[in-house]
């Protein structure tokens, strides 16, 4: 009975620990944004980010995790 009481105790405190870094990553880029363009290449991104300023006009993509594109994904009219 012992053991399994620190065997319990040990995975509540790996998961504690593991608890927000195991959270999905979130899905920004806006730190690589100027006035008018978004470089989110080379991020991990399953999705458009949602936080994107409204004055850019290009928004690059090139080698991220995002494999589909549909136009429900632009909530704005950007330039391309």
């Amino acid at each position: 009975m012992l053991v399994k009481k620190r065997m319990l105790v040990l995975l509540l405190i790996v998961l504690k620990e593991a608890g927000p870094t195991a959270a999905a990553p979130a899905q920004t880029c806006s730190s690589s944004c100027s006035s008018t363009v978004c470089r989110c290449s080379g991020s991990d991104l399953a999705s458009i980010p949602q936080d994107l300023p409204t004055t850019i006009t290009t928004l690059d993509l090139w080698d991220t995790g995002i494999t589909t594109l549909s136009q429900a994904d632009f909530t704005r009219d950007l330039v391309t």
